[in-house]
């Protein structure tokens, strides 16, 4: 690709909305890109850039690698990925974006430790949406294993709470002997989060779980 090929990128790209991160960190990649081409001896035109424009989001420009590119399928015909983006659609488009977008703000937490799409999903909308089916009202995608990748039999689509329940950083509280998920002894107590915390600090644990009734300063309470 010539760099006036990439110049009409940038034209293209500025016509289009989209967050200042997202356009920020596109522009630097073909300046330098461009810069490149400039001091090489020769241009090989069969050099392309290392990006590829994978539409917006919410206002997001989709800036992935050209491995993470996906060729066309049948999604627009199916209806999934036209000005109404599809739930189903717009999980795998996160989805991608979490492991091959540096911009991404969940990126660390996914693509930067190591997590990947499995190549049956990464090049085709098609075969998610085949292997997942429809999302379900009130759920989103999950992985089951967290350290394991986006593949078949490592995703469901999970409720809030259900997701709650299966991060990394979930806390663990013993209370009388048995050791359950933070979160569990909240719904168990049947308080808020913020009154559960005020009663660990300030109560016995023998009154940790009483009932509502007897529960903290309402200002504590969601």
């Amino acid at each position: 690709m010539s760099p006036s090929i990439v110049v009409m990128h940038l034209t293209a790209l500025v016509r289009v909305r989209r967050s200042t991160r997202a356009f920020a960190a596109t522009l630097a990649g073909m300046r330098a890109w461009i810069s490149s081409a400039n001091h090489s001896t020769s241009v090989d035109s069969s050099q392309e850039f290392p990006y590829t424009h994978q539409g917006s989001l919410n206002g997001g420009a989709i800036m992935l690698p050209k491995q993470a590119r996906a060729p066309k399928s049948g999604s627009m015909r199916h209806g999934h990925a036209g000005d109404r983006q599809s739930p189903e659609y717009t999980s795998w488009i996160q989805m991608r974006r979490r492991c091959y977008s540096k911009i991404e703000r969940s990126y660390p937490s996914h693509g930067g430790r190591g997590i990947i799409v499995c190549d049956r999903w990464l090049h085709s909308f098609d075969n998610f949406l085949s292997d997942m089916g429809q999302r379900p009202k009130g759920k989103t995608l999950d992985r089951i294993n967290n350290d394991g990748n986006y593949e078949p039999g490592n995703v469901r689509w999970a409720t809030a709470s259900e997701q709650q329940r299966n991060r990394r950083t979930n806390r663990k509280l013993t209370i009388g002997g048995e050791t359950r998920l933070f979160i569990d002894w909240v719904e168990i107590a049947g308080v808020s989060k913020s009154t559960f915390h005020w009663r660990l600090k300030h109560w016995p644990e023998d009154r940790w779980l009483e009932p509502p009734a007897n529960t903290g300063p309402r200002r504590h309470d969601d």
